[in-house]
């Protein structure tokens, strides 16, 4: 069963991507006794963010309409953090200054408008209108949380946007968590 499919039985909120400490090659939770002879590097507070060379975040504020079955584009309406003013929250597009390798994630929280029939949520990020990731959800009856994530390839001046779509009509909205319904990346290279 590929991961599209798949239903989501509850929204656990994500580990933030940069830990208070990385250790290179892990993938664990790090604990004073695997410090000891692990190379450590500074949590994100402790690194000047001037450094990065693009890096943005922003939620969602307020509902959203959703239409059944049309592809909406997303507008993530506040910005937590931009760089490089590459985020415009009025359209919902990033457009990189620089070429690079960029890594993106998405995500809403949907709420239907009629409740107690099954539904999907499919959200898209989308490099110059064309499709790069794509997410594709059931849920069974009330609000359903899906994302979506990708490494891409960018060009300066290349427009990144999302878009998002249901099988019934209802909101975009972040009632739960004011930071569920989010749009973030940076560059990696």
């Amino acid at each position: 069963m590929s991961s599209h499919s798949k239903k989501r039985s509850s929204y656990r909120e994500p580990k933030p991507y940069l830990a208070p400490y990385v250790a290179r090659g892990t993938n664990r939770e790090l604990t004073a006794s695997s410090l000891q002879n692990e190379q450590t590097f500074p949590a994100a507070a402790e690194l000047d963010i001037t450094q990065a060379t693009s890096a943005f975040r922003a939620v969602r504020t307020g509902p959203m309409p959703l239409t059944a079955l049309t592809f909406t584009e997303v507008l993530y309406t506040t910005e937590r953090l931009d760089v490089n003013n590459e985020y415009d929250t009025a359209t919902g597009n990033f457009i990189p200054q620089n070429s690079g390798l960029y890594s993106f994630h998405a995500s809403v929280e949907f709420f239907p408008t009629t409740t107690g029939q099954l539904y999907f949520i499919q959200l898209l990020l989308r490099v110059n209108d064309n499709p790069v990731a794509d997410a594709f959800d059931y849920f069974p009856s009330n609000e359903g949380y899906t994302s979506v994530s990708a490494i891409v390839d960018l060009q300066a001046g290349d427009v990144v946007d999302v878009m998002a779509r249901s099988g019934v009509a209802g909101t975009i909205n972040n009632f739960s968590n004011p930071n569920q319904v989010r749009f973030e990346g940076v560059r990696i290279n």
